[in-house]
């Protein structure tokens, strides 16, 4: 099967090249998460080639760990893994074509979150090209005030593209820290553009819609998953902290600042719910934020209801199939 609709067909040249996905290797990267021993040997019994899967764990640092797995590249490629996903095996069982001009290219495959039904990026299967990866600088190894690159790759569209099909579940939620931690970081990244932060005048007409919709969800649905209180919470202060504090948002890269934090959450926390609930009306009255508290069932009843727009669906068509233009969402303007 091929997954050429998953990608920019205008960009189809003469001479294109094809990649059987599962002859690439997999390096399955891992740091802390609880649940990575058993996705890793489940992501092994199910791949058709097992020589080719790797681990790389305890690596400190996105960028340097990424660096690390390109040392399993054959052919100047290689898949990554995230500790906390589950993947669908179907994937080994296709392949993509390639136009000569996306050669170099990285391509991400989306997997579905646990917490609360989100279907994107986050988590997702990645095939890189080993040479980008090693000439990169990102996350720890990107300045302070690079924000282009010292929270996230995702914000280099020449280097990164998004494909249409989902093959993995992203099972972030088996410890309170691991739900909280990735809550924390999701409502930091999705609350900015393209690594900067906006205007909060400036929200409808300069945030893209599918991340402000990303944003608003991490914070309000997943009651119905063990630990998704504690990503729910997460989020809104990972929210808070960027808008309100005006913190450092490079500082989610650094896994020791993580680590300190979170003791002094565990610590300074007695009642998690009351506390959550309190960030949640600072963002109402600060940056007038439409969020509500869910509780389990209305968690549940969301995840059935939401439909995940495609990749690369644009600003027009993402406004013209949602209701934002009734809350003031327009075009960008920049």
């Amino acid at each position: 099967m091929s997954l050429m609709n998953s990608i920019n067909t205008n960009s189809l040249t003469s001479t294109n090249y094809t990649f059987r996905l599962k002859d690439i290797p997999v390096v399955f990267l891992s740091y802390d998460e609880p649940n990575a021993d058993e996705n890793f040997e489940r992501l092994k019994a199910t791949h058709p080639n097992k020589n080719l899967v790797h681990r790389v764990h305890g690596v400190k640092g996105l960028d340097a760990a990424h660096k690390a797995c390109a040392a399993f590249a054959e052919n100047d490629r290689f898949f990554t893994v995230d500790g906390d996903c589950y993947v669908d095996s179907a994937i080994w069982r296709q392949s993509i074509e390639v136009p000569a001009n996306d050669i170099r290219a990285t391509f991400s495959w989306s997997s579905r979150n646990i917490v609360n039904g989100l279907v994107y990026g986050n988590g997702g299967v990645k095939l890189w090209y080993a040479p980008y990866v090693l000439n990169m600088r990102t996350h720890e190894a990107a300045t302070k005030d690079d924000n282009d690159n010292n929270v996230d790759f995702c914000w280099d569209f020449e280097n990164y593209k998004q494909m249409n099909n989902t093959y993995g579940t992203v099972m972030n939620n088996a410890s309170p820290f691991q739900a909280f931690r990735a809550g924390f970081r999701e409502g930091v990244k999705m609350g900015l553009d393209q690594g900067h932060k906006v205007n909060i005048e400036d929200f409808n007409h300069k945030m893209y819609p599918g991340n402000f919709a990303r944003w608003l969800i991490w914070m309000t649905v997943g009651r119905d998953v063990d630990n998704g209180a504690w990503a729910i919470y997460g989020a809104r202060l990972g929210a808070y902290n960027l808008y309100i504090e005006n913190f450092d948002h490079s500082l989610i890269s650094d896994y020791d600042w993580f680590k300190a934090y979170w003791s002094d959450i565990e610590e300074l926390t007695t009642n998690p719910d009351e506390d959550s609930n309190r960030v949640m009306q600072a963002l109402v009255e600060k940056l007038n934020l439409p969020l509500a508290e869910l509780d389990a069932g209305q968690s549940r009843w969301f995840k059935h209801v939401n439909i995940n727009p495609p990749k690369n669906f644009g600003w027009p068509a993402m406004l013209n199939h949602s209701a934002l233009p009734l809350f003031g969402f327009t075009l960008p303007r920049f």
